[in-house]
């Protein structure tokens, strides 16, 4: 089909008709998950007629284009579909949406994924309330799609400042907009990115918005991860990402001056999609084309890459940086297969280093050093799953966090209150104290594994359905940090105790933590 399809569709009368949400649906042979995507905005709760759906078929070769024309037959006045050439990448069609939307919001839903069906009334009923000119709902992943919940931790959050490290965290275009900011702003795509166009849009449209939410109290999108996994972003080559990463960069830079606000943008992409590239691309392609990768890296980092990011950075990216600008690619090359999970740390009285396994002889060197700012992520990344079980009365607890013998008591463990984590059913849990009153110290070992014992007999009158997890604490750098044990239950789960049975059940939250009940034989929950 050509363009005049598209301006047919553009040439539609408004007829006064009072539209709350246009949601934008650029298609690409999606089939069959479309049908799904399209099932699901059937199914919306909000009232007949105030929602739209634009769905924009981009040359489609696989029976989507027919198929949205079967649902917009079958469901008149909801579905619009364009019909257009192909145009390589979803900016085009999300524009061709964005021109022919009558919502006073509009909000951008993959062709491959689907929304709650409370979604639509849910988000502008918040964004009205809240005065919201974009509006952040929670996103989770499917078959296998993983979806950062940093920005919906905190639950709803009717105002978020920008730029912040949690909304650099969630730059995607799966977020509702007042049609009023992007038309007063002239805010659209770039045609030019392939793969990326939505984050410059996303950031523009923040930059100028007077108040940014968060709609955190339920999952209202579900990204999906297609089994072919033929996603743009999944099957572009290094070139074409690193391409659309740097003009993302670009747009940030002219948006926002240098200083802290733009390093914590462009932090979000260092360590992560141009990381990745130095990484994972650099470790795939042949001996040939990695002199090409690097240097195309190190024309990012010359740019962008500050000293106040560089700080923050993890240590195996910090490294690979270093080590490409300098040319080093032998080097490089011997770091492709290291992982966050591989890295030894070293506590002292007043330093923290990290270097792989195979370098723990000389981690003091100052390039293994960490600034503080480092630590939250370099712990988190570092604690591995583990397993919990009881011998006797006394829980053992086995994993690996990568910490050194030599930094001796500095690691602890110890049990926290869980009465509020959620997904432990409708009874409410008692208030309790941590356990023991004193940590006690992590035995460590030298290839980075921990054992933690202990005994639960002397625990405080048991209280039926008390909930507890699992903590650790490391003293570094003039600061205690905390951050809970990962830990799957693993065999014997009970004990006996002044003549009663106690029982430890694992209830693990959204973030794979365990957190255990104790049940005395007689709780009738158990």
């Amino acid at each position: 089909m050509t363009d005049a399809r598209a301006k047919e569709a553009r040439d539609v009368p408004d007829n006064s008709v009072i539209v709350d949400i246009s949601v934008i649906v650029p298609v690409y042979n999606t089939l069959p998950d479309l049908v799904t995507c399209l099932d699901s905005l059937v199914g919306q709760s909000i009232a007949s007629g105030r929602l739209e759906v634009i769905t924009v078929d981009d040359g489609s070769t696989d029976g989507s284009g027919e198929t949205l024309d079967r649902y917009a037959a079958e469901h008149p006045g909801l579905f619009r579909v364009v019909h257009q050439e192909n145009s390589g990448g979803p900016a085009r069609p999300c524009n061709v949406g964005l021109d022919i939307a009558r919502g006073r919001f509009v909000f951008f839903l993959g062709s491959d994924d689907y929304l709650d069906s409370e979604a639509a009334e849910r988000m502008v009923v918040a964004a009205d309330r809240w005065g919201s000119d974009v509006l952040c709902a929670r996103l989770v992943g499917v078959n296998g799609r993983w979806v950062n919940q940093r920005l919906f931790s905190e639950g709803d959050q009717a105002e978020v400042t920008f730029p912040s490290e949690d909304l650099a965290s969630a730059l995607s275009n799966t977020k509702l907009f007042r049609r009023e900011l992007l038309e007063r702003h002239g805010i659209r795509y770039d045609h030019d990115l392939r793969v990326g166009s939505d984050q410059p849009f996303v950031i523009e449209a923040m930059s100028h918005a007077r108040r940014i939410s968060v709609l955190a109290d339920r999952p209202y999108y579900y990204a999906v991860r297609r089994d072919n996994a033929e996603n743009i972003t999944y099957s572009s080559t290094w070139r074409q990402r690193l391409q659309g990463i740097s003009a993302i960069m670009d747009h940030v830079a002219r948006v926002l001056p240098p200083g802290p606000e733009r390093d914590t943008i462009l932090q979000r992409h260092l360590s992560g999609e141009v990381a990745t590239i130095l990484r994972r691309d650099f470790a795939e392609v042949g001996q040939a084309e990695r002199s090409e990768l690097a240097a195309a890296v190190n024309q990012v980092t010359a740019a962008y890459l500050t000293e106040p990011i560089r700080r923050r950075l993890k240590l195996l990216a910090r490294l690979r940086y270093d080590l490409a600008a300098a040319g080093d690619l032998e080097a490089l090359a011997e770091l492709a297969g290291a992982e966050d999970s591989t890295l030894a740390l070293l506590v002292t009285d007043d330093a923290v280093f990290q270097a792989p396994l195979a370098d723990a002889g000389r981690i003091t060197d100052d390039r293994f050093s960490l600034p503080a700012e480092s630590m939250p992520a370099t712990l988190w990344a570092s604690l591995g799953d583990g397993c919990a079980r009881l011998e006797g009365s006394v829980l053992v607890v086995e994993g690996s966090l990568g910490v050194l013998p030599a930094s001796g008591d500095r690691v602890r463990g110890w049990l926290a209150p869980a009465e509020e984590r959620v997904g432990w059913g409708a009874r409410s849990v008692p208030r309790v104290q941590k356990w023991p009153p004193r940590s006690r110290p992590l035995q460590l070992a030298e290839d980075g594994s921990y054992t933690w014992r202990l005994d639960l007999a002397p625990l405080p009158k048991l209280i039926p359905g008390t909930a507890w997890a699992l903590r650790i604490e490391i003293d570094a750098l003039a600061k205690t940090w905390r951050l809970p044990l990962r830990a799957a239950l693993d065999g014997p789960a009970s004990f006996t105790r002044d003549g009663q049975t106690i029982r430890m059940r694992a209830l693990p939250d959204d973030d794979g933590r365990l957190v255990f009940e104790l049940l005395d034989a007689k709780d009738p929950h158990g």
